[in-house]
Formats: structure tokens, sequence, C-alpha cells
């Protein structure tokens, strides 16, 4: 399941994403006898109607993530794209 398919789940009032999963929010269908608050860890606050688990991070991504934290971080002096024309950014690739 992907994050654009949770528009799909009825009564969605929410989701937050951990390091390892994606707890989905909002209202049980009201006959949905199957729904059990301790199982799931519904808080007083939002009823939880669906986790998904999230594969673990390679160690090479992670490292590779890392190093380019560190390169970005040497460059946040320069600001970002944000104001850059299409066509300057286009040539800057190729």
């Amino acid at each position: 399941m992907t994050l654009v398919d949770f528009k799909e789940i009825e009564n969605v009032t929410n989701f937050f994403v951990s390091p390892n999963e994606i707890v989905v929010c909002g209202i049980p269908d009201e006959d949905n006898e199957s729904h059990n608050c301790d199982e799931m860890g519904c808080s007083y606050v939002s009823h939880v109607i669906a986790r998904y688990k999230l594969p673990a991070v390679r160690t090479e991504v992670e490292w590779f993530s890392q190093q380019m934290e560190i390169k970005l971080h040497e460059n946040d002096h320069k600001g970002g794209w944000e104001n850059c024309g299409i066509f300057w950014l286009r040539e800057r690739l190729v």
C-alpha cells in the first residue's frame, strides 16, 4: 500500500510515519466488531484503524544518506533552488 492509497480508506483522520511503521488513525466503522483498541494501540484521542510495517533500510542506503546529509549541510549557505529558473536548473544537470 502506498501513501496515495490511504485516501481510499474511509474515515481516515490522520496518519503518522515513524522509522519502522505507518499508523493510520480514524473512525472505525460502527459495524466493525473486529476492531480491538487494545490490540491496535488506540489512544483516548484517536482510534488506530491500520498499521503498516515499513521495510528496513539497507546499511548501504543509510550510509549514503548520511554522506549526502553531510554534503548538503556543508552547502546550506548557498540557499535552495526555489527561485531558480527551470532552464537554468536543466543546464546545471547536463
